[in-house]
């Protein structure tokens, strides 16, 4: 089952115009259905604690899954748990980090309707953020 294994720490860092910008300062680890796997975030990410494109921003958000859904989108995967020593990233597309997204909307308590509705919003919209942190790990 999904859930969150850790409690999110994380402190606002947002300047000037930006008001949404947090860091973890602990790692931050959940369960995902979606994945059939654990993800820890690490200590000292910083995430867009709304993860959703600005129209949408009004219809409620979960700091815990824009946490993990950035580092989905940043990392373009995860690192699961070491076993025996050994942990490879296992990469993730575009499509399945949004649907851990809106998996942890709901898991957090988002209504389905404000959930969906940010989801469909990443699908429409996130390719921008997708390409942005692939042309940056490309470099």
């Amino acid at each position: 089952l999904s859930e969150f294994l850790t409690e999110i720490h994380a402190e606002l860092i947002s300047e000037k115009s930006d008001t949404s910008t947090y860091q973890l300062t602990a790692p931050f680890i959940v369960r995902s259905d979606v994945l059939g796997d654990v993800v820890e975030v690490p200590g000292g990410f910083k995430f867009d604690g709304e993860s959703a494109p600005w129209p949408l921003r009004r219809y409620g958000f979960s700091r815990r899954a824009a946490c993990v859904h950035d580092w989905l989108y940043a990392s373009g995967g995860y690192w699961p748990p070491v076993v025996d020593g050994v942990s490879a990233l296992r990469t993730v597309s575009r499509l399945i980090a949004d649907q851990v997204y809106l998996e942890l909307c709901l898991l957090a308590g988002m209504p389905a309707w404000r959930a969906r509705a940010r989801y469909i919003g990443l699908r429409l919209f996130g390719w921008l953020a997708w390409n942005k942190h692939r042309a940056a790990t490309a470099e």
